[in-house]
């Protein structure tokens, strides 16, 4: 009896540690902070995507990507490098793109390509690396390979129409925007579609070629015509950088003018579109100046 009697208690306490570790993942999946804090990396990456601000979330995805997750890793280098100052660190942030693209991360070799372009302008290299994105199966590698590379090759094709099957609404409509830009005439109204769900995302040169085929007409000459969904499609364009967006919305805008209040509005669009680049603009400023306008 004293004996069994002994051994009961301890079976008791082997039970009820049996059941506290049972309920611990869920207690810890209810508190993704304290998971974190004890070495899980799911708890760290819960925890940042509902984290106190912005520095919270980079010592939360920091510590994820010292547990271990490389995809953690990218995601705090993407955090460091848009960070304002003084937390911005982009030289770090492309040590931790480069593991992760090394690593097969998808969006570490796409956010490479971006470092590798906007900071050391080695196109060659962000090529290469968005390729390998792609590769990865990263949508937005796939259409910004496409970007890069020549309009006439057949890669930049094949880059928007992967981009396209993976999912992108972007990537469908830079394939429409690549369709109507170098395809054969007439452009066909299936290429619209496309072009507008890309458009609804304020993709700049999706948003410019479906306000041209709106103000010209669908399908060719003869095609419907929307003169108003052009001059707001023209707007978004222009609103994303894009200088013949500008340069259309001034033209449109200068045309319906009736006071000098509105011309002087239009006139505004033709110079950002001269800052843009778009040369036919800033002749269009010179002339809309020597006719009086200011």
């Amino acid at each position: 009896g004293g004996a069994g009697g002994a051994m009961r208690p301890a079976l008791v306490l082997v039970a009820a540690l049996l059941a506290g570790c049972e309920r611990l993942p869920n207690r810890l999946g209810r508190d993704p902070r304290r998971a974190c804090e004890l070495g899980l990396v799911s708890g760290c990456v819960r925890a940042s995507q509902s984290a106190r601000g912005p520095a919270d979330k980079l010592a939360l995805l920091t510590r994820a990507c010292a547990l271990g997750s490389l995809a953690a890793c990218v995601d705090e280098g993407a955090e460091r490098y848009e960070a304002a100052p003084p937390t911005r660190d982009r030289r770090r942030a492309a040590g931790l793109f480069v593991r992760g693209c090394a690593a097969s991360v998808p969006l570490g070799c796409r956010n490479l390509a971006v470092y590798q372009d906007n900071e050391l302008h080695d196109r060659a290299a962000a090529v290469t690396s968005l390729r390998r994105a792609c590769a990865l199966g990263e949508p937005e590698g796939c259409w910004g390979l496409g970007v890069f590379l020549p309009a006439a090759a057949p890669e930049t094709r094949q880059s928007f129409e992967r981009s396209c099957a993976l999912g992108s609404v972007v990537g469908c409509g830079r394939l429409a925007v690549h369709q109507v830009e170098n395809g054969p005439p007439p452009v066909q109204p299936g290429a619209v579609a496309p072009l507008r769900r890309a458009c609804e995302r304020e993709d700049g040169p999706s948003c410019y070629v479906l306000a041209v085929l709106e103000r010209d007409g669908v399908g060719g000459p003869e095609g419907p015509r929307d003169p108003e969904a052009a001059q707001r499609h023209f707007a978004v364009s222009c609103g994303k950088g894009n200088g013949y967006g500008c340069l259309n919305l001034g033209a449109l805008r200068f045309t319906a003018a009736r006071t000098e209040a509105e011309r002087v509005a239009a006139l505004a669009h033709h110079e950002r579109a001269c800052e843009l680049g778009a040369l036919r603009a800033c002749a269009q400023v010179g002339v809309e100046r020597l006719q009086g306008t200011r």
